[in-house]
């Protein structure tokens, strides 16, 4: 979810420089994956597989765990994260598409909610992760500006 969330940052930081963001981000999508490849071997070597980041109230907190499903769920979505972006970068250079950072921080932003979500331990935790996702992927989809493409992201 951290690095997701740095690549966002950092295609905000890089937007004058094209070629240097789009291998940044790039570089955030293997970094997910292996990440995630790394959590899969991991499994079962440990006590532990869950943690609470933050409790907001007694009984209530976000917390993470890893379990087989979600574990697949990350694996799938990273793995399609370093393919939709090598597309993407692609797609958009080549029909001349505006306001490549923005697409591509929402679209980090996009995928570190999906992973927290694939590692929720609880409904609230997933809630939040749900919004995120919805928050974040608003931008992709009104992208081109047109009335049907915001229209169509309400």
């Amino acid at each position: 979810m951290l690095i997701p969330a740095a690549a966002s940052i950092g295609n905000l930081l890089l937007r004058n420089h094209a070629n240097l963001r789009d291998s940044m981000t790039l570089g955030a999508a293997v970094a997910t994956f292996a990440t995630v490849l790394v959590i899969l071997t991991n499994v079962g070597n440990t006590t532990t597989q869950a943690f609470s980041l933050l409790t907001v109230f007694p009984g209530l907190d976000i917390a993470f765990n890893v379990e087989p499903l979600g574990l697949m769920f990350a694996i799938i979505a990273s793995g399609l994260w370093i393919l939709t972006h090598i597309y993407g970068v692609g797609y958009m250079r080549g029909n001349n598409e505006d306001n490549h950072t923005r697409f591509f921080a929402s679209f980090s932003l996009a995928i570190g909610a999906v992973m927290g979500l694939a590692f929720s331990a609880n409904m609230f935790t997933l809630f939040l992760f749900y919004e995120m996702l919805t928050l974040s992927t608003y931008p992709l989809v009104a992208h081109k500006g047109t009335p049907e493409a915001i229209s169509g992201a309400r």
